[in-house]
């Protein structure tokens, strides 16, 4: 995530924390930027349907933050199962995240 920091469309990972016995930890916690809603939320409000600029809207950034992801060397793994539960929605617009566990 780090690596991912000057990419606006990637939310940021402020801190992260292992807890349990040492060596074996049993929870992990991260503290990322604030998403008012998921992919998800934003299309079921919607209908399922966008208008194309709407499209525009959600595919753009959500390309920018995978493109982001490839770039890198070595490129970022990542998950594509749930992918709208894993984007950010609202202002400025979609940002991907950490999809729910």
């Amino acid at each position: 995530m780090e690596r991912l920091s000057g990419c606006p469309c990637v939310v940021r990972l402020h801190e992260a924390a292992l807890t349990g016995p040492p060596g074996t930890p049993t929870a992990a916690f991260a503290l990322m930027d604030f998403c008012p809603d998921t992919l998800v939320g934003f299309l079921q409000q919607r209908g399922w349907r966008l208008e194309d600029a709407e499209l525009l809207r959600v595919a753009l950034p959500v390309a920018r933050a995978v493109q982001a992801m490839h770039s890198l060397s070595p490129p970022l793994a990542h998950r594509c199962e749930g992918m709208g539960e894993g984007c950010c929605a609202g202002l400025p617009g979609i940002r991907l995240g950490a999809s729910p566990a």
